[in-house]
């Protein structure tokens, strides 16, 4: 079983569909096409922190950071696209689904299959499931990325060329 936050948005000008749903192993899918026909599916895309020799897993990110941020931005892309018409609203949903398995096409068709079988209609925004999905796995609100580093201050001036336009700037 593994959970998953997902949403299905439709285009009725164009007659196409999209879904996008992230699981809890930090995997981000995406499917799409036409009304009533069978979803085009994209290559699962994997969290940068899973990988172990990343940039992102020595930063200590959680696997979970990017995935969710890139479900925000393909909600707002497609939104932007004129997906607006709500077909499975933004829901978390726990699936039969054996995440240990290989990733292929025809693994992520069985989810796409499985979750819009269980995807629920109650309305809701996607912050309130982004929210629902850590507090499952217990995962505070907001703490999915570490927090940035301060500034350093530098110690020595900098060159002339670079300072010169700072003192000529008005205050």
């Amino acid at each position: 079983m593994t959970l998953t936050v997902a949403f299905r948005l439709g285009n009725d000008a164009v007659t196409r569909q999209v879904t996008v749903l992230v699981t809890e192993g930090g995997y981000l899918h995406r499917a799409q096409g036409r009304y009533g026909r069978s979803p085009r599916m994209s290559n699962p895309e994997p969290s940068p922190a899973v990988h172990l020799n990343s940039i992102a897993s020595s930063r200590g990110e959680h696997p979970l950071a990017r995935p969710i941020a890139n479900l925000r931005q393909h909600h707002t892309a497609y939104t932007n696209m004129g997906y607006t018409r709500i077909l499975i609203p933004p829901s978390v949903v726990r699936l039969e689904y054996d995440e240990s398995r290989p990733l292929t096409l025809a693994v992520s068709r069985e989810l796409f299959a499985a979750f819009i079988g269980a995807g629920p209609t109650t309305p809701q925004s996607l912050e309130a499931a982004i929210t629902a999905f850590r507090a499952a796995l217990g995962l505070p609100p907001g703490a999915s990325t570490p927090p940035l580093c301060p500034a350093r201050v530098r110690s020595r001036p900098g060159l002339p060329r670079c300072c010169a336009p700072l003192r000529t700037a008005p205050p």
